[in-house]
């Protein structure tokens, strides 16, 4: 996020970088916060407690640092409550701050890829349940998903509490064969599951392939109509 914010505000690019401020914020308030209230409403001072809200107010103070030039007022009044009435040998004004630098050694790429991974899998899947009218208070047997990247027992234990599903389980195709698989589209009325898949033009037991994907999902959705989309790609 500084390092974003900081690029866009070099070359004078003010709404991308208010942009980055946001999307920041709302995953914040939205994910992190609410996924750490456990921890915030813990009992007594233990050290976990401690660093969750450590954490909170490292992060909301080098937020109001970063958004201090474009919300000059509200930044302020954070800096106040958050550093001057505990410090008061900190700088008068967040004004009088320097800007944050961005550390890229504390950056995990892994992670992030991962949490997003998982920050999407949850919003999609709270969508299907909106469309199918099947609130999040009620407990479902299991979710199904498929993505470019393999999750962990931890991150499939945070779905599983988001969701409230009693198992994650991934769709997984060992076909190296297989360059993309999307559209995914599951229909609980009608009984329909449909995705494409795309692959590689080079393959030639595209039928066998075709068959063994078709099987394995059947297996899993024995009561649903599969349609599979196939794709062929000749880019090379």
């Amino acid at each position: 996020m500084i390092k974003d914010v900081d690029n866009f505000l070099a070359n004078y690019q003010i709404p991308e970088a208010s942009r980055v401020l946001q999307e920041f914020v709302d995953d914040m308030s939205n994910w992190y916060v609410r996924r750490t209230r456990e921890r915030f409403w813990a009992k007594g001072m233990e050290q976990d407690k401690v660093n969750a809200y450590m954490t909170l107010h490292t992060v909301l103070v080098t937020l109001s640092k970063v958004a201090a030039p474009m919300i000059p007022f509200m930044t302020e009044a954070i800096y106040q409550n958050l550093v001057r009435t505990n410090d008061t040998s900190a700088p008068e004004s967040i004004h009088l701050c320097s800007f944050p630098e961005c550390d890229e050694t504390m950056i995990d790429a892994e992670l992030e890829a991962d949490m997003a991974l998982v920050l999407e899998a949850s919003t999609l899947a709270r969508a299907a349940r909106n469309a199918s009218n099947i609130k999040n208070r009620q407990p479902l047997a299991k979710l199904y998903i498929k993505a470019e990247r393999h999750l962990n027992d931890y991150y499939k234990a945070i779905l599983a509490e988001e969701l409230n599903v009693k198992e994650v389980e991934e769709i997984v195709f060992a076909h190296k064969e297989i360059l993309q698989m999307h559209g995914f589209y599951l229909d609980i009325n009608d009984k329909t599951l449909s995705f494409d898949i795309i692959i590689d033009f080079k393959a030639k037991n595209r039928e066998k392939i075709y068959q063994e994907i078709y099987d394995s999902v059947q297996e899993k959705f024995k009561n649903y109509k599969i349609i599979i989309t196939l794709d062929i790609d000749s880019s090379d």
